[in-house]
């Protein structure tokens, strides 16, 4: 057997990385209080550009939505300003075009979920439900295929009474 060359012997070691792809990992959320967390749910854009998210990275406990370009950068907030004991409640969706994100805050009144649209890359939220019944709530909500509809279920009218209401996306 003839002895090997510490030259091979090298190449062979270095084989895996050199004729690897290179693997990169990329932290996409800033966490930027103690003990934040991104919460259960995020999506990626129809384009494969961004990434939405739920986070509590500005307070603990507040649970707000983020983008941020898939490749990485900056995070950039969606969500309108909250007021206290408000939060941005899972379940949000990308329109197709990838344009526009819907969601469901206590925005404006504390414990009283409303539907709001703002532009993937942040930007004016915009709230798409009518005036909600006292007590009222909006509940689930889909996008239409084509992304200019958005289609709820709210107690909008009559505390209780869940009816469906269809909405511009851009209000």
């Amino acid at each position: 057997m003839k002895p090997v060359s510490a030259f091979l012997l090298t190449l062979l070691a270095l084989a895996p990385f050199v004729f690897a792809q290179e693997a990169v990992q990329r932290e996409l959320s800033e966490t930027r209080i103690f003990l934040g967390d991104v919460g259960d749910d995020h999506k990626i854009s129809p384009d494969g550009a961004t990434v939405v998210y739920r986070a509590d990275q500005d307070t603990d406990g507040v649970f707000e939505l983020y983008s941020v370009p898939i490749t990485g950068g900056a995070p950039t907030k969606l969500n309108g300003p909250l007021i206290p004991g408000g939060d941005v409640q899972s379940g949000f969706q990308i329109s197709p075009d990838g344009a526009t994100v819907v969601y469901r805050a206590d925005q404006d009144t504390d414990n009283f979920n409303e539907l709001y649209s703002v532009p993937i890359g942040g930007g004016t939220t915009t709230k798409l439900n009518g005036t909600l019944a006292p007590a009222g709530d909006t509940y689930e909500f889909q996008i239409s295929p084509d992304g200019a509809t958005v289609v709820y279920r709210a107690d909008q009218d009559t505390d209780g009474v869940d009816e469906l209401y269809s909405v511009p996306i851009g209000g």
